[in-house]
């Protein structure tokens, strides 16, 4: 088994009630090490050993602070009046995470044994009894690809945000269009040039419903805007295959935004206008095992997390999650799958 070794706290993060534990915690790829940025938030009084965990995964070209974002966190609204714990970090190669000099080789592949190994950590170390995986985007692919490689190993549910099986090749296409070299943008002239990132003020196009988000957030947004790899997006289409995501095993919760692009266009015959119709289109990607379900958030696009409504779609992931698995150790779900 690769090792992970504890390096150190560096940060206390507070919050309101949330307080936020910042860790670099060591990882093995390509035969060396490599530092993951991680922080552990709680409310400060619970005893974390004892309660589930939402593992956190943001999509390409974003970080930690998609989760955490300023006045609409999942972080804080999942501790706060969830009464869970989270575990948020920085994906390989973005943030205050490591970036290997050759970010090709970060892939869905890479990123699903960094998450292993996390995975790992959490339950063998932190000894946390139960593990809810949350992703967005290339997150939510990530943790496909987790469950398809490591058999759903050490996990209780899945939740996935921002990714569905059948998309709109136009849109999707043009966001790639909307990339470049991140080395050109002054943010990232440090990197090597097979790093990418989205070219100055187009994020707006895709990842918002303009209507529906504050200036701020898209300001803002672009402000913290962070790379992705010519890996993640050459190989990352091959983990749409149903027989990745029919792997899962454990209950899944699958959202989207109504006004997602690049997954929700009723001209293209995807349409995402109420949960019943992503139900449907969804179900024969999933076994029955995961009995699974499905929330369209209105009026929002690609990034949920970013839109005025955000709260409505935290709030059905704690239902989920406390009718599905459970909030702590000894305390059952009320609707087991």
């Amino acid at each position: 088994m690769k090792s992970l070794v504890l390096i150190i706290a560096v940060k206390i993060h507070a919050a309101a009630t949330t307080h936020c534990v910042q860790q670099m915690v060591q990882i093995q790829l390509f035969l060396a090490p490599y530092n993951i940025a991680t922080w552990l938030c709680t409310n400060g009084q619970i005893n974390v050993q004892d309660q589930t965990v939402h593992v956190t995964i943001s999509g390409i070209t974003a970080d930690h602070n998609y989760w955490h974002f300023p006045n609409q966190s999942y972080v804080d609204y999942l501790v706060q009046t969830g009464g869970y714990v989270v575990f948020n970090f920085d994906r390989l190669g973005v943030g205050l995470s490591d970036r290997p000099i050759i970010g090709t080789l970060i892939t869905a592949d890479i990123h699903a044994e960094v998450l292993s190994q996390l995975v790992k950590y959490l339950k063998q170390q932190l000894k946390f009894p139960k593990i809810v995986l949350v992703g967005h985007s290339l997150g939510s692919l990530t943790i496909w690809t987790y469950a398809s490689n490591y058999k759903n190993a050490d996990i209780d549910g899945i939740i996935i945000t921002g990714l569905l099986h059948n998309y709109n090749f136009t849109s999707l296409f043009s966001f790639g269009l909307d990339l470049y070299i991140a080395n050109l943008d002054s943010k990232f002239s440090y990197l090597p040039l097979d790093y990418l990132t989205t070219i100055p003020n187009t994020r707006v196009n895709y990842l918002f419903y303009s209507t529906n988000a504050d200036p701020y957030a898209i300001a803002l947004d672009e402000q913290l805007k962070e790379t992705g790899t010519l890996g993640e997006l050459a190989l990352g289409i091959f983990k749409f295959s149903a027989s990745v995501s029919l792997s899962i095993n454990v209950p899944v919760l699958v959202v989207i935004g109504q006004k997602d692009i690049e997954y929700c266009q009723q001209d293209y015959a995807v349409s995402c206008e109420n949960s019943g119709i992503v139900l449907q289109r969804e179900t024969p990607f999933y076994s029955t095992n995961t009995c699974l379900e499905t929330y369209v958030q209105t009026e929002s696009a690609h990034a949920i997390n970013l839109h005025r409504n955000a709260q409505d779609w935290y709030q059905m992931a704690v239902n989920w999650s406390n009718r599905r698995i459970g909030k702590t150790w000894n305390s059952s779900a009320t609707q087991p799958c």
